[in-house]
C-alpha cells in the first residue's frame, strides 16, 4: 500500500518514470489484479519499451488463470502496439485471443475482444466465425446475449440499408435468446432493454410487440414512451393519444409529456383538455415562454379572459420583453374592453417586436 500511494502521488505530479519503479513493486505483490498490471505496462511501455510491458502482461496471465482480462488485456496492449520492425510478425494478440476463446467460451468480453481484433486487421471471416461460436454457446445468462448481442452488430452492421434484412437475421437470435433465458426477476429490465434494441435498429414491429407486453403485463412506464413513439411513427393515432394519457396518468410530474399531450388535445379541438395539462406543464416544469402562450390562446378560445388576462400579467412579470406576451395580454384586455391597457400593451408588443421579432408585425396586428 505505501508503494501503491507513493506511484499515485508521482503520476499526479507527473514523475512517470519514478511511479513506474514503485507500480512495478506493487505488482509483484499483487500480480493477479489485472487492471494494476494493465496501467504499469501502459507507463513501462514508454520507459522499458515493448518487451518489458508485455512480459508484465504475460505475468499477469499466469499469475490469473481462471479470468479472462489479464488475457484480454495481452491481447489489446500487443495489438495496440506492434513490434517496431514492421517486418516481425508478432502473433502475441492471436494467440491470447485464440487462448480466451478456448478457456472462457462463456464470457461475453472475449468474444467483443476478439471481434475487434479481428476487424482491425481486416479479417472478416474471422469474426464471423467468433461469432458463430457465441451463438453456439448453452448459456442461461441473459446479460451474456445481450453483450454477445451488441457484438454481432459489428460484424453485421444494421445501418447497411442493402443487407438490412440479412443481418437483422443474424443479429436477432442473440436478443431473442436472450429473452428466452431471462428469469421473471430479469425479465422485464431485458425485454425493456431487447425493445429499445429493435427500436434503434428499426424493427419497429418486434420493438411494438415487447413494448406491448411490457405496459400489459408490468405497467413499465418506460414501455409506454415508447409506444407512444411507435404509434405515432405508424400514424396510428387513436392508440398514440390512449398511450400519452396512460403515460401522464402515471407520471403526472411529467412536464414534458403533459405538453406533449396539451398538444395532441389542440390538434382534436379539445381546448377544454388541454388547459388543464398547459397548467400541469407550467406548475411541474417551471413553465417556459412556450407553455405560457399556448396556454393563452387556449383560454381565449374558451372565452376565460379573466383566466387569460390572470395568465397573461404573469408572464409578462417573468418575460417582460417578450412581444407575443404583450400582444396576448393586450387581446385578452380588448376582450373584456378595458381599453387602456390594451392600448398599452399592443403598443409595447411593437416596441419589443421591431428588434426582435418584427414578423409579428403583419397587417393582422395593426388591424387588432
Amino acid at each position: 500500500m505505501a508503494h501503491y500511494t507513493a506511484a499515485l502521488q508521482f503520476e499526479a505530479s507527473g514523475k512517470l518514470r519514478q511511479a513506474l519503479d514503485h507500480y512495478l513493486a506493487v505488482f509483484k505483490a499483487d500480480p493477479g489484479n489485472s487492471d494494476l498490471a494493465a496501467h504499469t505496462a501502459g507507463i513501462a511501455m514508454q520507459f522499458q519499451g515493448r518487451e518489458a510491458a508485455v512480459k508484465i502482461l504475460e505475468d499477469a496471465v499466469r499469475a490469473s488463470p481462471r479470468t479472462p482480462a489479464p488475457l484480454l488485456n495481452l491481447a489489446r496492449f500487443a495489438s495496440t502496439y506492434p513490434p517496431e520492425d514492421l517486418f516481425v510478425k508478432d502473433d502475441v494478440p492471436s494467440k491470447a485471443v485464440a487462448e480466451a476463446l478456448a478457456k472462457f467460451p462463456s464470457h461475453a468480453e472475449v468474444y467483443e475482444t476478439a471481434v475487434m481484433l479481428h476487424l482491425t486487421h481486416n479479417e472478416r471471416d474471422k469474426a464471423i466465425a467468433v461469432m458463430t461460436q457465441a451463438a453456439n454457446q448453452n448459456s442461461r445468462d441473459p446479460q451474456y446475449w445481450l453483450a454477445t448481442g451488441h457484438t454481432a452488430e459489428r460484424v453485421w452492421p444494421l445501418g447497411q440499408a442493402e443487407f438490412a434484412t440479412e443481418y437483422r437475421q443474424r443479429v436477432a437470435p442473440f436478443f431473442e435468446n436472450a429473452l428466452k433465458t431471462a428469469s421473471k426477476a430479469e425479465a422485464e429490465q431485458v425485454t425493456l432493454e431487447v425493445a429499445r434494441q429493435y427500436l434503434l435498429t428499426n424493427d419497429l414491429d418486434r420493438a411494438r410487440q415487447l413494448c406491448e407486453k411490457l405496459a400489459a403485463e408490468y405497467n413499465n412506464l418506460d414501455a409506454r414512451k415508447l409506444l407512444y413513439r411507435l404509434y405515432v411513427a405508424s400514424e396510428q393515432k387513436e392508440k398514440a393519444l390512449t398511450s400519452l394519457e396512460q403515460i401522464v396518468k402515471q407520471a403526472p410530474d411529467d412536464a414534458e409529456m403533459q405538453r406533449l399531450l396539451a398538444t395532441e388535445y389542440d390538434k382534436l379541438k379539445q381546448p377544454e383538455k388541454a388547459i388543464t395539462h398547459l397548467q400541469a406543464a407550467i406548475q411541474n416544469g417551471g413553465g417556459e415562454i412556450g407553455d405560457y402562450v399556448k396556454l393563452g390562446w387556449e383560454l381565449y378560445q374558451t372565452q376565460k379572459f379573466d383566466d387569460m388576462v390572470r395568465v397573461g400579467q404573469r408572464s409578462a412579470r417573468l418575460f417582460p420583453d417578450h412581444p407575443l406576451v404583450h400582444y396576448q395580454l393586450a387581446i385578452a384586455h380588448r376582450a373584456r374592453e378595458e381599453w387602456g391597457p390594451s392600448v398599452q400593451h399592443f403598443a409595447e408588443a411593437e416596441q419589443f417586436a421591431s428588434s426582435t421579432q418584427s414578423e409579428l408585425l403583419d397587417h393582422l396586428f395593426f388591424f387588432q
